[in-house]
């Protein structure tokens, strides 16, 4: 009898958790449309999963925080947790005031919030403008010296200068320092992959290239694995991150 109970226990929770999952499966396509478009029904259960786990870690399992750090995770990248780009996540998710996750989830949403509103504009207006510099800027022939601080300083300034301001010069040169690290990893010695990949961290997120939100970006980079050289593996990054940029261009004049 009691095999027979504690297996009917294991049943009702396996179903219970498929039911949730399906549930922040609706809830990412509400929230990303075009995201959601662009993974496959595994692949997006796989990235809500990851999510979830990550939520996990700070006490995050009632619903509406799990909801919240999933869409965050959307928002902000998948490891928004850990982004040096944004301190004050960790800051307030480690902050002892708060005796309870759902305080902690509404403290975090209010910054949030903020963030999102002086950095993206209302409707997104910076964002897309940032969008259309930045399809600008990697449209010509780039001009870099050896001082690939400074000049990516100063060109996610001239691209994205709203967002640039509200992260602040030291959070983006933590990022930045971090992102050299990556180049290294990645075998990007070019001053052009290097900016590339500066620039997709500031704008999906530091661990971009492990993104379970962003296979696309992922499979990209996987092809280093194929023995391709890395100069490859650039040009390649570079031609899909624009075909992404247009799309959402697209899109974005399609809903104006």
């Amino acid at each position: 009898m009691l095999t027979i109970r504690t297996a009917l226990v294991e049943a009702f929770k396996r179903n219970a958790f498929e039911g949730y999952l399906r549930e922040l499966v609706e809830v990412c396509w509400e929230y990303a449309p075009r995201l959601c478009k662009t993974l496959d029904e595994a692949e997006l259960e796989h990235a809500i999963r990851c999510a979830m786990e990550r939520a996990g870690r700070y006490g995050f399992v009632q619903r509406g925080p799990v909801r919240f750090f999933v869409q965050t995770s959307i928002a902000l990248g998948s490891e928004f947790d850990e982004d040096p780009q944004y301190p004050w996540v960790q800051a307030v998710l480690t902050d002892g005031r708060y005796w309870s996750p759902i305080d902690k989830a509404k403290a975090l949403h209010a910054r949030l919030a903020d963030h999102l509103e002086h950095a993206e504009g209302h409707g997104n207006v910076h964002s897309r403008e940032a969008l259309k510099q930045f399809r600008t800027l990697v449209s010509r022939d780039l001009q870099l010296s050896q001082a690939l601080e400074h000049d990516t300083l100063q060109l996610l300034r001239q691209v994205h200068p709203h967002k640039a301001d509200q992260v602040g010069d030291h959070a983006l040169r933590c990022l930045l320092q971090s992102g050299v690290e990556k180049c290294q990893t990645l075998g990007f010695q070019q001053p052009r992959a290097q900016l590339l990949v500066l620039a997709l961290m500031f704008a999906v997120g530091h661990a971009f290239d492990r993104d379970p939100f962003l296979p696309w970006l992922r499979r990209t980079l996987a092809l280093e694995q194929r023995a391709i050289p890395a100069e490859r593996i650039a040009e390649r990054l570079e031609r899909r991150t624009l075909i992404w940029v247009d799309a959402v261009l697209s899109a974005e004049e399609k809903k104006l």
